[in-house]
């Protein structure tokens, strides 16, 4: 309590402090170090590898895993669809050993651990230090361009600017450059009017060049509303096409039989279950009726009202498909209808959120591929449907989008 004291506890506080900064600094330095070099920098290895004497080492089956769910996201697929596919396989997370003995994993997929997997630059043979990543020691999983693809469409959807009705363009995540191949992003520039109000106007821009500076690639921007309302006339005028319309058609009615066929077998199944049901509740209500013991009468009872909730379950579930079963069978998707439809299409669309228009793009359309050099006045655009021709169009830097493109099917 004295001077000399309070003065003593100050250094002892100070020294202290000293000492917690130094440590970690040590600590990190050590760690910044290790990599450099490229070594693991300890706790549990990823999904995909184990530790052998503390070097990550490929586990082949785990590995598997690994490039499907790295495939399946670079086809478009999200996360939480992803995760999906996997549980419907009947496949869990594979099982870890901490070094307390403790045993992780053996649980569903689902969105996060989707997305930690992608986000894990190990897969790529890198190390991650500090947001900063160090060629390692360990064998890649997956190639550095594809990872570096997935974490550009991660920034994109993180950092795409956005509209006043708060959402994005249309053809993010679709929309990639013919010069370097990378994911195109929106930027906007800000023009002053004759009134001296400013407006402003958007485009689509090479991510390499948005990240690494405009001479790391010659592909010119353009701008968003040209180019998708480009890309809606285009699906509107195949929309009126006849053909479209009849294998359209074609195409809605095998998928519903194919529904309905399995509709029915699941109908079926759940009927054979019902029968089984209902002699069980008949040799139970059989059996009370047979004995006089107080015991037996209440386990049988409790059985009985057990398989009684089971079997207003399955009525429901019965009913259900009753009724799912009889509007397929029934409402057969007609030519003239979907003509009706089709001819809507533009008036429609635009009567959407923008969303929904994201949506609506992105299950037609697999890619859509630009390219315009700034040394040249004409460039291409291409379109990637989804297991059907892609087609490419010609782009003039004066006039803009033609439809004078052609594919494997034949001129637009």
């Amino acid at each position: 309590t004295t001077m000399e004291g309070k003065l003593f506890r100050g250094f002892l506080i100070l020294f202290a402090e000293f000492e917690r900064e130094q440590g970690k600094e040590r600590t990190f330095l050590k760690r910044y170090s290790m990599a450099k070099e490229g070594c693991w920098l300890g706790g549990m290895p990823p999904i995909g590898y184990k530790l052998v004497n503390k070097e990550l080492v490929v586990v082949e089956e785990q590995a598997s895993l690994i490039r499907e769910i790295f495939s399946l996201y670079l086809k478009k697929y999200p996360p939480s669809e992803i995760s999906r596919i996997l549980n419907n396989q009947g496949l869990k997370t594979p099982n870890k050993t901490a070094g307390t003995g403790r045993i992780y994993g053996n649980k569903k997929f689902n969105t996060n651990t989707i997305l930690t997997y992608l986000k894990n630059p190990a897969y790529s043979g890198f190390v991650e230090h500090n947001n900063e990543l160090f060629k390692g020691k360990h064998a890649a999983i997956i190639s550095k361009e594809d990872w570096d693809a997935i974490q550009t469409s991660f920034n994109i959807k993180k950092e795409s600017p956005r509209l006043g009705t708060g959402d994005t363009l249309l053809l993010t995540g679709i929309l990639k450059c013919g010069e370097c191949n990378s994911f195109m992003t929106t930027s906007a520039s800000l023009k002053k009017q004759p009134d001296g109000s400013k407006k402003r106007y958007w485009y689509y821009r090479c991510t390499t060049k948005t990240r690494y500076g405009a001479e790391e690639c010659k592909n010119r921007q353009i701008s968003a509303p040209s180019i998708e309302n480009y890309i809606i006339e285009y699906i509107a005028k195949i929309a009126e096409n006849d053909n479209y319309a009849i294998k359209t058609k074609d195409k809605i009615n095998f998928q519903r039989k194919i529904r309905a066929e399995k509709v029915a077998e699941i109908l079926e199944r759940k009927q054979g279950e019902k029968a089984a049901l209902s002699k069980n509740i008949n040799n139970i209500t059989n059996a009370i009726a047979m004995t006089d013991d107080d015991s037996t009468i209440k386990y049988l009872i409790k059985n009985l009202d057990e398989l009684t909730n089971q079997q207003k379950l399955l009525d429901g579930e019965i009913s259900k498909r009753e009724l799912i079963l009889n509007g397929l069978q029934k409402n057969e998707a007609t030519l003239e209808h979907l003509r009706i439809r089709l001819k809507e299409f533009s008036e429609i669309f635009y009567k959407l959120t923008q969303s929904d228009k994201r949506i609506i793009i992105k299950i037609l359309i697999k890619e859509i591929v630009f390219s315009s050099p700034k040394e040249s006045e004409k460039g291409r655009l291409k379109l990637r449907f989804w297991k059907k021709p892609d087609f490419e169009f010609e782009y003039d830097v004066n006039s803009g989008l033609r439809f004078e493109g052609s594919g494997s099917g034949g001129r637009t």
